[in-house]
């Protein structure tokens, strides 16, 4: 009798396991926000939302890269260009993004910066549909 309610538990909760859904593998969309100037303040203005499925796990590729052999300084300025997964069930990441001349992006978050590839700069620029003047 005990060994029938473990397997019964046990298979409970196997069943329980595959059924709640991880929120932390779901692609959220990003809230991209441009940082203006204006009257010496810096000013956050709504640039777009992506909700595209590749492109969300393309900018989150290239967060997770190893960036090590890359890693530069924090920027000078400003950013340009601020982002967040938009995310409800958990504390969202506020990363920067500096557009460097000749298209190259570096990304920043708390202490941390990296240069990006021309390839994966090119890429984020189009997917967050940023028009280099």
């Amino acid at each position: 009798m005990k060994k029938a309610i473990k397997v019964i538990l046990l298979f409970t909760l196997l069943l329980a396991g595959c059924n709640s859904a991880n929120e932390s593998d779901e692609n959220h969309p990003i809230v991209v926000q441009k940082i203006e100037s204006a009257s010496g303040k810096s000013v956050s203005q709504h640039h777009k939302t992506v909700k595209n499925e590749q492109d969300i796990s393309f900018v989150k590729k290239i967060i997770k890269k190893d960036y090590h052999e890359k890693s530069v300084e924090m920027p000078s300025a400003e950013a340009d260009y601020t982002f967040y997964f938009d995310n409800p069930y958990a504390k969202s990441i506020l990363f920067h993004l500096w557009i460097l001349p000749g298209n190259k992006a570096v990304i920043g978050h708390d202490g941390w910066y990296a240069a990006l590839s021309q390839e994966d700069s090119e890429k984020l620029i189009d997917v967050f549909n940023i028009k280099i003047k």
